[in-house]
């Protein structure tokens, strides 16, 4: 409303792709973290996912050029 820009990372997915995109989004971050916790060799990465995204409750974190890279490279 009024041109406001939204600061926290999961209302700007919800904002740009809708409740579908949202919830898109939540699976894609919750499939990543299942199959880390299945290989003992990658189980860090699920510790990092879940602090990206507890910090992008808040924040606009995965804005950031280096982080945002950094996470999808992880995550992919």
């Amino acid at each position: 409303m009024n041109g406001q820009v939204v600061d926290a990372y999961y209302m700007r997915v919800a904002s740009d792709l809708g409740v579908q995109g949202l919830v898109l989004f939540l699976v894609v971050l919750a499939a990543a973290v299942l199959q880390s916790l299945r290989k003992s060799v990658v189980r860090g990465l699920a510790v990092l996912v879940a602090i990206y995204s507890l910090q992008s409750i808040g924040t606009n974190v995965l804005d950031t050029f280096f982080v945002s890279h950094a996470f999808w490279l992880l995550l992919g």
